[in-house]
Order: structure tokens, then sequence, then C-alpha cells
């Protein structure tokens, strides 16, 4: 059967033509589907991000392969969620190893199809070769009018996210040491959620100044606002999830760590201005989003928790580094 077949005995060829016979065709491409290139008709401003998503690095052995292609679409969607924009085209190239079994391989392709069909954007197209480790490499292609970059903090504006931090740091801890934990918790590693909907409602509000979204890490995040908009950000509540604060405590873990240094909970980091408030807490509302105000913008340089007694601590720049040991 082929579903019990290694990559190497199918072929190239007849991998594309799994791949293609899986993509619809709704009349509006200037190219047939499988041609050199994809094209078609478009308007407005073109938003373009593109992520990685690598086994060796990325995925945990307890990762199925239909999580793993699942998560690497969500990482590039959040990219663009944190701009404000609507993403609407996929193009993914796919590095193979050859005994990777053909069964394994479709799992991994239809993780790709219900991210994609989740969101409502389409694969194009893309690239199959074959790699020692294997590499999901997603280009997105979006619109958005009101586009929102990460360096327009400005001191005196609150500084707030769309969800609550820890349960991914959490997953991973489960996952690696093969340990019980809440579905939810899981999830949030497995399959999370791209901001798509709030990050559109925020460039609407015409109040938000910078944004980008956590799947670095929430200290990493806060510390790539302050340093492209040149501000000091001054975090006055961790935003902690309870039930990643259960898990730290029943397995003596560093709760803070989790919260700061997990990364992956593609949650939004952003700045407004204090008197836009009640417009964002509104625009959030509509999507059915919570927002987490957790501290302000001030002159300066960095990124400082500042203690219930007054003191401050730097918050320094950590977690993982791609080629750092």
């Amino acid at each position: 059967m082929k579903q019990n077949a290694r990559l190497s005995e199918l072929g190239e060829a007849f991998l594309l033509q799994h791949i293609l016979d899986s993509l619809n065709d709704f009349g509006d491409l200037l190219l047939p589907k499988g041609d050199d290139a994809a094209a078609l008709k478009f308007s407005g401003r073109l938003v373009l991000a593109v992520d990685m998503f690598v086994e060796k690095t990325d995925k945990p052995h307890a990762m199925s392969w239909r999580h793993a292609g699942y998560k690497a679409v969500v990482s590039v969607l959040s990219d663009l969620a944190a701009k404000g924009a609507e993403p609407k085209y996929l193009l993914t190239s796919l590095g193979l190893r050859g005994d990777m079994l053909f069964e394994e391989f479709k799992e991994l392709w239809n993780g790709i199809l219900e991210c994609t069909s989740d969101y409502n954007v389409r694969v194009l197209g893309g690239d199959l070769g074959e790699n020692e480790s294997v590499v999901i490499d997603v280009t997105c292609v979006g619109e958005g009018d009101n586009l929102i970059p990460r360096n327009g903090a400005k001191a005196g504006e609150l500084i707030a996210v769309t969800g609550l931090f820890g349960d991914t740091g959490a997953a991973l801890h489960a996952l690696l040491n093969n340990l019980q934990a809440d579905e939810e918790i899981l999830n949030s590693f497995l399959k999370p959620k791209a901001r798509i909907r709030e990050g559109k409602a925020l460039a609407n509000t015409g109040v938000v100044s910078a944004c980008i979204d956590s799947s670095d890490g929430l200290a990493a995040s806060l510390h790539q606002i302050a340093q492209a908009s040149n501000v000091a950000l001054m975090i006055h509540r961790l935003p902690v999830s309870r039930k990643a604060e259960e898990y730290a405590r029943d397995h003596n873990i560093n709760i803070r760590n989790l919260v700061l240094y997990s990364g992956e909970e593609y949650e939004l980091v952003f700045t407004f201005s204090r008197d836009g408030l009640d417009k964002v807490e509104r625009a959030l509302d509509e999507v059915g989003c919570e927002i987490y105000v957790i501290g302000e913008v001030a002159d300066g340089q960095g990124v400082y928790l500042v203690e219930d007694n007054g003191s401050v601590e730097e918050l320094k720049l950590r977690g993982f580094e791609h080629f750092k040991t």
C-alpha cells in the first residue's frame, strides 16, 4: 500500500500530483494550477510574510505531523495578524526526508489544508525538495489598509496583550517529558490560533501605534517593540494563565519564566494611546476577545518589570534563538 511506502519509493512527481489534486481551482487563476508560477488579479495594499517550521528545532517527538503542518501555517498567518492584515493566499515549499512515510506526508499536508480552510486562505502552489530534516516554508500573501508597524510606540501610551501567557511553555514541558496536561494547555502549543480578526479590529481603531505577535516569547516581543520604537516599556502586571500557574506549581516550574520566555503563544502585543482605551476595548469585544493592559510606555530604553512595592527590575532579552547554543 502507498500509505506505508516511503517517499524515496514514490518520487517527486507522485507527491506533486497528490498536492495538485487536493487544491481547488475557483476559476480566477490566470495560469493553470501546477504551472511555473501562480497568477491572479489583485488590488489593494499587498502584505507579505514568510515563516519556516523545521522538524529538528520546532517539532517535539510527541507532536503529530498534522499538528506540525497546521502550526507552520498559523505562524505566518500570525505575522500578518500583527499588522492588521487579511491573509489571502499561501505558497509553501516542503523539504522532505526520503525515509518519510507517505502516510506521514499526507498527515502533514492535511494539517496545512485544515489550517487554510479554518482561516479561509488558499494554497496557490509551492515546491518540493529532499532534505535531512523536514522543513515547511510558508509564504503568505495578504492585504490591509490600516497597517500597524512595530516602531510606533510613544511615551505615555499603554501596553496590552490579547491573551494570557504560560500555557505553551507548560504544554512543551509536558510533551517533552511525557506528562499529563490539560487539553486546553496542550492545544495552545499543538493547534494555536492566529489573531487575525483581532489584528484587523485593532488596526481599524486608528489608535494602535505598534503591534507584534508573541511567537518569540512575551519578553522578546516587548524588547522588539522597545528597540524599534526607541522607548522603554514598564510592565506592571504579567498576564499569567491560571492553568499554566497550576501546572507550574504541580511540577515545580518557575511560572514567570513560562510567561516571559516560552514563546509561541501567537497573542498580539500592542501599544495604544490612553484616550483610546474605550475604543480598543469595544473593538476587541466585538470579535470576542478580552484586552489585558500590562503596562505603559516611557522615555528611555529597555523593558522593566515594576513590582507592587515600587522596585524595578530590568527584564533581560533571552530565550531560544537559532544558531546560538
